[in-house]
């Protein structure tokens, strides 16, 4: 079968596209990705394609990045696409949030991706993993002790995201190149064993194949089986969620999700692990599941109806004799931070595009920007913004999209919060600083403050934090809108 029926039956058969599509393509300049562009160049005439590149020069081996950066720029024109390119140093990007550059630069891409493909009216994003790619993280999630979702390795569809070289191998992918005559860039780095992921594909998987010549095929159909089943056992988790937890207002409200001890103890482990899992994918700070060790630290409480445990990015765990709950405590500072009153505000996580938030009384816009004014043009709009909110007018600010820990939030103070106000050296108390505003005490838990994973971005209305402000050397920006949609709680 030629390699583009077989991906126009992968695109039917999985249901990646329809007639009439817009995709964002990651271009790397590599082989995969070039293959992938062309092979969906050539359907788009017949599918009414609508087609758009995307390039990261993530600014790691200089003169060869920019090299890749202008030929995948020069394909692009060449075909006449349309072509978004940035150039961003994801090592200071990775730095700033605590990642690995890996970690760190695979983030940066699917922002990007999912950023233009809004921009260009809700399009698809096509990335071209392959079956081999499939099979290498299949033996890196299971060396590292994985569960049956991390053993479903990568999935032709997420979301807006599609593989459409899922069902090929690499071979046939270097063929296709070779025969269509594809020109394409090679990074060093791949053949490095510097890097995990390498040391599984030049060295590992060779070795099994000692052993079993069609290792990839025979992993890739425990890969399908695998999925299926653990699909099968999220809709089991989802019908028991649905039936288990608590849904008391006043619980709710306060960012919880409550089971009856009774009840949660009485499901199969394999349920009560995964109910873990959803509790805590749910509470919105995380796109990335527990350990293993600590859903077994939570289970170990639950067993002992007794005790609380601190999960990663702010969740703590409380167990009583007749409740197992799940909250929020202060992102950052799990141990001991408590709202500075009872909330009456939920903590909500933002994504790119709208986000309506009728308990707050705003609706917060975010966008990516790779042009916004200068930075003494943003002071002085800063400061003449702050009257006209407080009769009900817009805020808006200017973030340095590199010095963010997405995800960006909206919440309410706590107790011992701390931010660097817009001009300072030093970081101030937050309860101290809305003192200095003459802030009344009874309004000041229903200020909303914008925050990132790593604190305080801005005091909405007010200020926004000096860490995260646009620059001369800033390559990409964040603009976050604030539109009051009723009476803000602050003036309530």
């Amino acid at each position: 079968m030629d390699l583009l029926d077989k991906v126009i039956k992968t695109c039917e058969s999985r249901d990646l596209l329809e007639p009439g599509d817009a995709v964002v393509i990651g271009l790397s300049g590599g082989p995969d990705s070039v293959a992938l562009l062309d092979l969906l160049f050539r359907m788009r005439q017949e599918w009414q394609l609508s087609l758009y590149v995307v390039h990261l020069n993530h600014m790691f081996r200089g003169a060869q990045a920019e090299e890749d950066f202008q030929f995948c720029r020069e394909l692009a024109a060449k075909l006449g696409l349309p072509f978004f390119g940035y150039r961003i140093d994801v090592t200071e990007y990775s730095r700033s949030r605590g990642l690995n550059s890996q970690h760190g630069g695979r983030l940066l891409r699917y922002l990007l991706f999912s950023e233009v493909a809004k921009e260009v009216g809700g399009a698809k994003v096509a990335v071209a993993h392959h079956r081999n790619d499939v099979v290498e993280t299949f033996f890196m999630r299971l060396l590292r002790g994985g569960g049956l979702k991390g053993l479903s390795s990568i999935p032709p569809k997420r979301g807006n995201v599609i593989r459409p070289l899922y069902d090929v191998t690499k071979p046939e992918v270097e063929a296709y190149c070779d025969q269509r005559g594809l020109e394409w860039r090679l990074d060093p780095s791949n053949n490095s064993e510097k890097y995990w992921r390498n040391r599984i594909r030049l060295r590992l998987l060779p070795f099994l194949e000692k052993f079993s010549a069609d290792l990839v095929e025979s992993t890739s159909r425990l890969v399908e089986i695998v999925r299926s089943e653990n699909e099968f056992l999220e809709e089991l988790t989802q019908a028991a969620w649905d039936q288990l937890v608590q849904r008391e207002k006043d619980w709710q409200s306060r960012g919880k999700y409550v089971f009856a001890w009774d009840e949660f103890t009485a499901q199969p482990l394999a349920l009560q692990r995964r109910l873990v899992q959803m509790a805590y994918l749910k509470m919105g700070v995380s796109d990335y599941q527990l350990s293993f060790a600590h859903v077994e630290q939570v289970l170990d409480l639950v067993k002992n109806q007794g005790g609380q445990q601190d999960l990663p990015k702010g969740v703590r765990v409380q167990v009583s004799k007749d409740r197992v709950g799940f909250f929020l405590s202060e992102p950052g500072k799990p141990t001991g931070s408590t709202p500075a009153k009872a909330s009456a505000l939920p903590r909500r996580q933002l994504t790119f595009g709208e986000n309506s938030l009728p308990e707050w009384g705003l609706e917060i816009t975010l966008k990516q920007c790779q042009n916004w004014p200068t930075p003494e043009e943003l002071r002085d709009a800063l400061a003449q913004q702050r009257d006209t909110w407080h009769r009900g007018g817009n805020w808006e600010i200017w973030l340095d999209a590199a010095k963010v820990a997405l995800p960006l939030s909206c919440r309410q103070r706590l107790k011992g919060d701390r931010f660097r106000p817009l001009g300072m050296s030093g970081s101030k108390k937050l309860k101290d600083y809305l003192i200095d505003r003459k802030i009344p005490r009874e309004k000041r838990d229903l200020i909303p403050l914008l925050c990132d994973q790593q604190g305080i971005v801005a005091v909405v209305g007010h200020q926004q934090a000096e860490d995260t402000k646009i620059t001369d050397n800033t390559t990409i920006a964040l603009r976050v809108t604030f539109r009051q949609t009723r009476q803000s709680p602050l003036e309530a």
